[in-house]
């Protein structure tokens, strides 16, 4: 009996909630993947660091361009529709990535793998919103937002035994295995969700002109703005755990690996604790702000000389931990900031595509303000900067939160 047929109308599916949750974790895995391959990459192609980064920042790039359009598209054509096109997307583009003896053409495959990133990202928002009550709206979407934390971190820990054992091809190879094997998991579960409710109501499709909506308001427009900071708070820190832990604290690889790992999935605990906070009472806007100035805070104490260097991994932990809460009130917003019930995935994919500018914003930033000021204390304080932006962006949204709430 698939996930639909266990539920009646009008209670949440949970076995539906748990699918798509799983298609972002698979989809995840993508993202994970690269950062142990990175220097079997630069070997394998004889390129330099910058180029071989772009295997790691094109999915960023995908989706800080394509974000709101690829939301129009889920709106227009549905969301379990492009699931299954981004997991088919996904897999058969890791799959001729493993293929490729060309890095311009690995690159074209990753590109590929983005695309069908987003559109994965996209339309869950959309499928979570579409199968929950609106009472278990917050928790759903607080728990739908641990698949990045959990994808990247899971394979970022197993990326490296399976390349001793069969190369960085290998990896790919077996992340297009896992993808198309989960792809048809996501189908047979999910074949009877036409019978949930439809909340487009007697509009058979949305006009994807009219998906571009989001743009001109003012709740996802700064929902999309504290993403921006959240992104770039987080995995500016998280990018350079890995350089920071080798470098500065003298950790061997596979040590700074497996710390950085457990910095990155701190976040997931992190995200169910803010979702628990939202159930709690506490408001949208409070979690965002909470968050970004606590990030900001714990950078400084991580990247400066004034805590003993085993304290800092600890920090790192709690700074993880704590920004982890940012994720759930903005997934828990979408669905009451828009324009009407069919524009979800709009507003979804706006949120999203700056979620994605964080994150490629994130990196090159810290790597710039590290060699401007000559030491790593600069990232710290390139973090209480971005925080104290977070804090206004989230000031900002108090009153269109406080409308959305009042209907």
């Amino acid at each position: 009996m698939t996930a639909a047929r266990t539920a009646s109308p009008g209670q949440t599916r949970w076995g539906i909630v748990t699918l798509a949750i799983l298609a972002g974790v698979f989809a995840a895995m993508e993202i994970g993947k690269v950062p142990p391959a990175l220097g079997a990459l630069q070997t394998e192609f004889t390129v330099g660091l910058a180029a071989v980064g772009w295997v790691a920042s094109i999915f960023n790039a995908i989706g800080a361009v394509l974000g709101l359009p690829a939301g129009a598209a889920s709106d227009t054509i549905g969301n379990r529709r492009l699931v299954i096109i981004g997991l088919g997307a996904v897999s058969l583009g890791s799959l001729l990535g493993g293929l490729t003896e060309n890095f311009t053409l690995l690159l074209l495959t990753r590109a590929l793998e983005g695309i069908g990133y987003l559109s994965i990202l996209v339309s869950v928002t959309s499928l979570i919103v579409e199968a929950t009550a609106p009472k278990d709206h917050s928790l759903a979407l607080g728990i739908w937002s641990t698949f990045l934390p959990i994808g990247f971190a899971f394979m970022m820990v197993i990326a490296p035994p399976i390349m001793d054992a069969i190369g960085w091809q290998g990896l790919w190879f077996v992340n297009a295995v896992l993808l198309a094997g989960y792809l048809v998991v996501f189908v047979i579960g999910t074949r009877d969700l036409a019978n949930l409710p439809n909340p487009r109501g007697s509009t058979a499709a949305l006009g994807f002109g009219q998906s571009f909506r989001a743009f001109t308001m003012a709740g996802p427009l700064l929902l999309a703005l504290a993403f921006v900071t959240y992104a770039l708070q987080w995995f500016g820190l998280s990018s350079w755990m890995p350089t920071f832990f080798t470098a500065v604290q003298g950790k061997s690889l596979v040590t700074a690996s497996l710390l950085s790992a457990l910095v990155v999935f701190m976040n997931a605990p992190g995200n169910l604790f803010g979702s628990w906070l939202l159930a709690r009472g506490w408001s949208q806007w409070s979690l965002i702000a909470a968050g970004s100035a606590v990030m900001g805070v714990l950078a400084v104490l991580i990247f400066g000389y004034t805590v003993g260097a085993d304290a800092k991994f600890w920090l790192a932990l709690a700074f993880s931990f704590l920004g982890g809460v940012v994720p759930p009130a903005v997934f828990a917003a979408v669905p009451q900031h828009t324009p009407t019930p069919a524009h979800v995935g709009s507003v979804s994919g706006l949120v999203i595509q700056g979620n994605n500018a964080g994150f490629l914003l994130g990196a090159p930033a810290f790597g710039a303000i590290v060699e401007l000021t000559g030491g790593w204390s600069g990232a710290g304080w390139l973090e209480v900067a971005v925080g104290a932006l977070g804090v206004a962006i989230a000031l900002a949204f108090r009153p269109v939160e406080a409308r959305a709430a009042r209907g």
